[in-house]
């Protein structure tokens, strides 16, 4: 808006886009007026700020003007002359509600009634991020932006180094599984050697589990190894070390993923807290266990349908990522690089035949504090919950799976299949194979309450997506 169109009566208020940032976040020496649209950012002063604040509801400039004079040190022509710049910086709009203040309004109103004020912030921040082209010359510039970036900061972490913790008690024999080797952890297999031991089919590592075995510190060591050991380190140059490789990829080859396993009572390795280190793969005690602290932080692994002997936690170091990434959309990569260990961790385990459980209900601070990370570096992001293996059944399978082993009815994609000559369910009917005769009603019942558990608890559907921005067009 031009400030020559400003009339003193018309109202106007605070650019719902318009988010205000106080002096001393992100080390700003001033307030900054941030558009999470237009992706903006306006250093202003004081008063201008509280300007902003007088303007969450509406209001006309004179009002605004002899509001903030009131309890401000100021000229009213000076106000004055701050609020027409913010009009025409479009912090401030008119009140009446536009086609793309409308657009904005919608998506967090339709947000913030899930409780995603935050969520629905970070949406607007990303939404049609102006990216490199690189069918163009996007190659060109992203060379050209990372010379940059590491001329003035070498480009060096890979993963995380930890000082040893406390040590397991007793009588130990460094080098033998579960147990200190000379560098102070528990050594792990390399993961190249762990590898070519997964010899499951691909349809016994998904699915519903289909081998049983016990989780002690070899099974943990090897499990850790194949999700967070290195493969190999390629690359490096001026102003950057060797990118590493692992089994799971990861946006620019950055892993800013770590692991660390909260052990209960894993046969063969002392209770407490390790953290896997990929310098010199071992697994390093770093801290005690109090299980009551360890239950309350990790409550939502607790929740497996198996008994939990230790829960594999992970975080992100938010370091890693940026260094490269420096745009809001960073964060949205974290969940993605977690993501991808989850999978990996399941079907790992489940090749192994040991269970795993996964889920963020993590009490951060709770981790946080317990493994001495720095909140503005590291964060904890998911937790897995591993136990011994088991075959699944009709009930107590994790994600309402439903299978039936030695002769056990199947439930399966909806359907009841028969095995070996058992009766089958399908569309509705009970028919009769290879001469079976057909199922009484008490097998019929326990059928249907398979079935029942196979579809699992309704949830709620997520809210509409909001229409489209009427802008987005413009931007790309």
């Amino acid at each position: 808006m031009h400030t020559a169109d400003v009339r003193p009566e018309e109202r106007y208020r605070l650019n719902p886009a318009v988010r205000l940032v106080p002096p001393g976040s992100f080390n700003n020496p001033r307030w900054l007026a941030v558009d999470l649209v237009t992706k903006r950012h306006l250093a202003i002063g004081r008063h201008a700020a509280a300007l902003c604040v007088v303007a969450a509801g509406p209001t006309s400039r004179a009002a605004a003007v002899d509001a903030v004079a009131a309890h401000a040190d100021a000229r009213k022509a000076d106000l004055a002359t701050a609020f027409d710049t913010l009009l025409g910086k479009d912090i401030l709009v008119a009140a009446v509600t536009s086609d793309r203040t409308r657009w904005v309004e919608q998506l967090l109103s339709q947000w913030r009634a899930y409780g995603w004020s935050e969520a629905a912030d970070h949406h607007l921040m990303t939404f049609d991020y102006p990216f490199y082209d690189y069918s163009v010359d996007g190659w060109t510039q992203d060379r050209a932006i990372m010379r940059a970036y590491r001329a003035e900061e070498f480009d060096g972490q890979r993963y995380k180094t930890c000082a040893d913790g406390p040590r397991p008690a007793g009588d130990v024999h460094p080098g033998a599984a579960g147990h200190p080797g000379p560098g102070g952890g528990v050594p792990a297999p390399r993961v190249t050697d762990v590898l070519p031991t997964l010899t499951a089919r691909f349809e016994e590592a998904t699915g519903a589990p289909r081998r049983a075995g016990a989780l002690d510190a070899e099974v943990l060591l090897r499990l850790m190894s194949s999700v967070f050991g290195v493969l190999e380190s390629r690359g490096g140059g001026p102003g950057t070390a060797p990118f590493v490789r692992r089994t799971s990829p990861s946006g620019g080859a950055r892993h800013p993923s770590e692991g660390y396993a909260c052990v209960f009572d894993v046969p063969g390795l002392a209770e407490g807290w390790y953290h896997y280190r990929c310098g010199d793969e071992a697994l390093h005690r770093v801290a005690d266990l109090d299980a009551e602290c360890a239950r309350r932080a990790l409550f939502g692994a607790l929740r497996a349908p198996f008994t939990t002997r230790a829960v594999l936690v992970m975080t992100s170091v938010f370091g890693r990522n940026m260094y490269r990434y420096r745009e809001p959309r960073t964060f949205r990569t974290l969940f993605m690089d977690v993501g991808h260990l989850l999978t990996t961790t399941e079907v790992v385990a489940q090749a192994m035949g040991v269970a795993a459980f996964g889920q963020h209900g993590i009490d951060d601070t709770r981790v946080s504090e317990v493994l001495r990370l720095a909140p503005e570096e590291e964060a904890p992001v998911l937790s897995v919950a591993l136990g011994d293996g088991y075959v699944a059944r009709a009930s107590g399978a994790p994600d309402g799976t439903t299978a039936a082993q030695d002769g056990a009815a199947v439930a399966e994609d909806g359907a009841i299949a028969a095995q070996d000559g058992a009766a089958v369910a399908e569309d509705g009917a009970i028919a009769a194979q290879d001469g079976a005769a057909v199922a009484e009603d008490s097998t019929t019942a326990a059928l249907d309450r398979a079935a029942a558990a196979e579809d699992g608890p309704s949830t709620a559907s997520p809210p509409a997506p909001p229409p489209p921005h009427p802008a987005s067009s413009e931007r790309r």
